[in-house]
């Protein structure tokens, strides 16, 4: 199926917006992504959608993830500690995601061999393999993505998350309620230009270039703002830093996408 990121945004909460309620959270302010927030004590709990970056139609399905985040602010860029939920999975739930994947890959239709002919022939056999069935269960450390070819993967994939959520937010709690926020990269400073000139000339290029082709389209700008600031924030991480609080129009002024 063809979906969009919008799409898997609408859907999401759609479903999980009673059982997230349920829960204690409340819609995150001011952003079109999936995504909610609670009180956990003097900090925010806060849990999003995230589609794949190279998401694209010569992709096997569409993946997606869902991250949990522990943050000094109700806000998605805010530092604290950050995980994926396939890894707050038990080991059961790991096997049934497997299981869902495997077949969900059996119905999706092999890239065209047009396009493969466009690949050099290392790149091919990198492309091929994500349609081979998962044989092994999930390693405990695998960054594991949700994946889908049509909407009634989708919804059942909505459905197992929302069972295994309870359980996934205790594990993530227990392990990260007393774990330090990080130092907070403020935008606008001189710390902010450098580390953003360096992931924009680097590993952000492809997606920075994506934001700037985006700029005059809103809803375009924001789903593409969205992801590199996703994808930064894992960066800045990686380099031991964390993403200071931060709203999208914010976000923007920053990167200079908006008029102040």
């Amino acid at each position: 199926m063809a979906l969009t990121a919008g799409e898997l945004h609408a859907a999401a909460r759609s479903s999980l917006g009673s059982p997230l309620a349920g829960l204690g959270f409340r819609r995150v302010a001011k952003t079109r992504m999936a995504s909610w927030v609670r009180v956990e004590g003097d900090r925010w709990l806060l849990l999003w959608f995230q589609p794949h970056r190279w998401n694209g139609v010569q992709s096997a399905g569409f993946r997606f993830t869902v991250e949990l985040r522990l943050a000094a602010q109700p806000v998605l860029y805010s530092a604290g500690p950050v995980a994926r939920l396939p890894e707050l999975l038990s080991g059961e739930d790991r096997e049934t995601l497997r299981q869902m994947e495997n077949q969900t890959l059996a119905r999706i239709p092999p890239p065209d061999r047009a396009y493969l002919r466009t690949l050099s022939a290392s790149m091919r056999p990198t492309l091929l393999a994500d349609w081979k069935p998962r044989l092994q269960p999930y390693r405990n450390d695998e960054d594991v993505w949700f994946r889908i070819a049509d909407r009634p993967d989708l919804e059942a994939l909505l459905a197992f998350i929302a069972r295994v959520l309870p359980e996934a937010i205790d594990r993530f709690l227990a392990k990260h309620r007393d774990s330090p926020l990080g130092a907070a990269l403020v935008p606008g400073t001189a710390a902010w230009g450098r580390l953003v000139a360096t992931f924009n000339d680097g590993p952000g290029a492809r997606i920075w270039a994506e934001v700037q082709e985006s700029s005059d389209h809103a809803d375009a700008l924001d789903e593409a703002v969205a992801l590199w600031g996703e994808v930064f924030g894992e960066w800045l991480a990686d380099e031991g830093h964390a993403l200071a609080p931060t709203s999208m129009d914010e976000l923007q002024r920053a990167l200079h996408l908006a008029e102040d």
